[in-house]
């Protein structure tokens, strides 16, 4: 017995709910014992357990006995199984005129095609028909109405009996159309339509093995699309060594220059190959690529959508000549881009951080903006996540109207996609604004059980970034996540959530205090130098800002490992700007009348290992013997602030908020000279002095 018949017999048998070894007949109780079926082909026994799972007339199915005489019409006899199209479905799946009815006038023929494709034949006997002393008799068609009929099929049931009725005569252009049709109907639910669906992948792969070599291209990329929507090959017999042939296939199709490849065969190649995880042929996937930027003009969005999706997917970068070319073809074909292809396309590009055209992002962002009322979370999420990958930025307007959205559907963010929202919000300094940071605090709440750790990092250090108000509900809920989760943690999210809690001067609970140092040792050898910087940012604010509780410190509590955190910290090179030696030199101007103060550039605090830009400090020690206090002058260009709306104040990040503080708790007099009051001055010397004077007070 050949192994796929037998599958099928059992799913099928499965699906209806009857013993796979009896398999009763509607009309006679005919048992597959008594039918031969060792020498069946799928197309002569698989009708006698499609009963099984088709069921009796309440499912659309009837015997001819059972309709005798009935008014409803002639019904196709398939040997013991009869469909009723409108029970079946309300509405025959065989359109007029192409009607499987053999008792059609010819006066109702000549209305479709030529008489003579019409004509009857006897159809080839199957062993059950044998078996009972009698032949079907059903109109024989040709190629083109199978695949039209198999084309209109609505649900698996229709396709099953129309796959098990023409099973000899099905060629590679029909398998290709009825893998197609039953990923399209996959999205249909229920149990017994997934068994029937099983079952069915099972007669299609068998046939699929038998006409592969007469397939071409379009019926490789259709067959493997399907396969990557169904995931059917990895689980059905046969399945993975059918994977195979379709890949060398297409590999060798590429090596004649993939010339039968078109626009939508090679977007769906490529996304098959990435859906499915295959290692496809490098010349496959160069040979698609180069196929890909011959027919680029031809792409529609979802097309380009798809190929940058697999790329992104299979870790490969595109060459800078398809970039440009299906960039072009994004912009031309903007109007037409869904919710879904803007933030696939740009996900897709963020993840491979290829950074297009200035004008493909303006075009993707004018789109989002039409249509952002039709955005789904994930579609927001990935859509800012993108942007701060490509170091890209959204302008305020569109901005407020993805936050506005935000608001709108708070509900329907997973913890990761809220994370990725609020983190690419930080990355590109754009601050939120209270409606948005409500809502999704309140989300955040509600789901924090869900929230893995790097989500949990990502949101506090979001929050720390932009100076935002930290709800003391999120607090204490992602904390408690913190906690829950700790021995997950890595790294990089140990040193992030920690940072935040300096930022936002959150003191540890015991019990999470413990936790997070100890998860430092064990992850001691694993921390990058950045890593190590945010450590010691930490452990300075315990120190001065009293944020660790009674007991240990976190001095004590990681031993040798804070002294490491320092060190690093004080080895950063430092890179004084322009302006800042502009304002140095200004200072020694300022104050060549006072020789007990001098001035300092880049001086390093001994305590905190912290780079002051200017420090103007007395020359000699106070009566008492003690340092007088110091000014410590920090010169903030640009990247010390978030980015302001026109006429908006100018809100300091939140590290450099961090600093400003520190060095205030360590006994310095702070004095910020930001960019855009220095560059209110026009560079006169007078006026320059007059502001540092007054800055300092002197």
């Amino acid at each position: 017995m050949r192994l796929v018949p037998a599958l099928a017999l059992a799913l099928l048998g499965a699906a209806g709910g009857f013993p796979v070894a009896h398999v009763p007949h509607p009309r006679q109780g005919v048992t597959p014992e008594s039918a031969h079926l060792g020498r069946a082909h799928p197309a002569s026994f698989v009708d006698s357990c499609l009963w099984s799972f088709l069921g009796p007339s309440k499912r659309g199915l009837r015997s001819k006995d059972s309709v005798a005489g009935a008014s409803r019409g002639p019904i196709l006899d398939m040997g013991m199984v009869a469909l009723d199209p409108e029970a079946a479905t309300g509405k025959s799946i065989w359109a007029q005129p192409r009607s499987l009815n053999p008792t059609q006038t010819d006066r109702q023929r000549s209305r479709g095609r030529p008489r003579g494709r019409w004509d009857q034949a006897r159809q080839p006997a199957s062993p059950l028909d044998e078996a009972r002393g009698r032949v079907a008799t059903v109109p024989r068609a040709d190629p083109m109405q199978i695949t039209g009929w198999i084309r209109r099929c609505g649900t698996v049931r229709e396709l099953a009996l129309i796959i098990n009725q023409h099973y000899t005569r099905l060629n590679h252009i029909h398998v290709s159309a009825a893998w197609s049709c039953l990923a399209r109907m996959r999205v249909n639910g229920g149990l017994e339509d997934q068994m029937a669906e099983g079952s069915l992948a099972l007669l299609l792969v068998s046939r699929t093995e038998e006409v592969l070599g007469r397939m071409g291209g379009r019926e490789i990329a259709n067959v493997l699309y399907a396969h990557a929507r169904l995931h059917t090959l990895g689980r059905v017999h046969g399945g993975d060594r059918i994977l195979a042939v379709l890949v060398a296939r297409a590999s060798a199709h590429a090596e004649k220059g993939a010339q039968d490849f078109n626009a939508q065969e090679v977007s769906n190649v490529l996304w098959a190959l990435a859906k499915m995880e295959i290692g496809a042929p490098a010349q496959l996937l160069e040979a698609m690529e180069t196929r890909a930027l011959a027919t680029a003009a031809l792409w529609d969005p979802q097309g380009v959508a798809n190929l940058f999706w697999a790329f992104a997917k299979m870790e490969r970068t595109p060459s800078a000549a398809l970039l440009a070319a299906m960039g072009r073809q994004a912009v031309s074909t903007v109007r037409a881009f869904t919710p879904q292809g803007v933030s696939s396309f740009m996900w897709s590009l963020g993840s491979l951080s290829a950074a297009p055209d200035p004008e493909v992002l303006a075009a993707m962002d004018r789109r989002a903006l039409e249509i952002v009322q039709e955005f789904g979370a994930q579609n927001l999420a990935n859509f800012m996540w993108a942007h701060a990958r490509l170091g890209a930025r959204v302008s305020p307007e569109l901005y407020d109207a993805l936050g506005a959205r935000v608001v709108e559907i708070a509900r329907e963010f997973k913890p990761q996609e809220l994370a990725n929202f609020m983190w690419a919000s930080a990355t590109m300094e754009l601050t939120a604004g209270e409606p948005l940071l409500a809502a999704v605090s309140e989300q955040a709440v509600a789901r924090a059980h869900e929230f893995r750790p790097q989500d949990v990092s990502n949101l506090l250090w979001a929050l720390a970034t932009t100076g935002a108000r930290a709800d003391a509900q999120l607090v204490a809920a992602m904390q408690q996540r913190a906690f829950d989760a700790v021995a997950d943690f890595k790294p990089q999210e140990v040193a992030n959530l920690l940072w935040a809690s300096s930022c936002l001067e959150l003191s540890l609970p015991a019990g999470l205090f413990d936790a997070m140092t100890a998860r430092c040792l064990a992850l001691r050898s694993d921390f990058a130098i950045s890593n190590k910087l945010q450590l010691h940012q930490w452990i300075l604010s315990c120190e001065v800002d009293g944020l660790a509780d009674a007991g240990a410190t976190p001095r004590q509590a990681l031993g040798n490992l804070a002294p490491e955190c320092k060190r690093a910290f004080g080895r950063v090179p430092t890179l004084p700007s322009h302006l800042q030696r502009v304002v140095a030199g200004a200072l020694r101007r300022c104050l060549s009348t006072r020789p007990d103060l001098e001035v300092l550039e880049e001086f390093r605090d001994p305590r905190s290992a912290y780079s002051i830009d200017v420090l103007v400090r007395p020359r000699a020690a106070g009566p008492d013997g003690r340092a007088q206090p110091a000014w410590a002058v920090e010169v903030d260009g640009p990247a010390h602030f978030l980015r302001s709306r026109p006429g908006g104040e100018h809100a300091p990040t939140g590290s450099t908020r961090l600093k400003r503080r520190h060095l205030a708790r360590l006994g310095y007099t702070l004095v910020s000279v930001p960019y855009f009051e220095w560059n209110t001055l026009g560079g006169a010397e007078d006026e320059a002095a007059r502001y540092l004077e007054g800055k300092l007070g002197v």
